[in-house]
């Protein structure tokens, strides 16, 4: 997909383009096949474990009457046994409110 993404001159110009004004410089495609190819299974799970220590946020948009609780989701990310329990539960008026406000 990455390769495919530069088969086309206007995309190649965005991609050097963007590359030049956030790092000054251009990496070819092979730098970056060869990073993504560099990743392992640990290096994941480091990263997740990472952002699973803190706890998550919710942010939602549009029909919100049906989106499970901040609990819910928490829970779901912590245990395994809560992931399989977690039901969709209306928000409440005043949490509705202020998601219109």
């Amino acid at each position: 997909m990455l390769l495919m993404n530069l088969e086309q001159r206007p995309v190649v110009f965005e991609d050097i383009g963007r590359q030049v004004l956030a790092t000054g410089s251009r990496k070819r495609p092979e730098y970056f096949i060869q990073a993504i190819d560099g990743i392992s299974k640990d290096d994941i799970n480091r990263v997740a474990r990472r952002l699973l220590k803190s706890p998550p946020c919710l942010a939602a948009r549009g029909e919100v009457k049906t989106i499970p609780s901040l609990a819910d989701i928490q829970n779901g990310l912590l245990d395994t046994q809560a992931r399989e329990k977690i039901k969709t539960v209306p928000l409440n008026r005043s949490m509705m409110q202020d998601a219109q406000d």
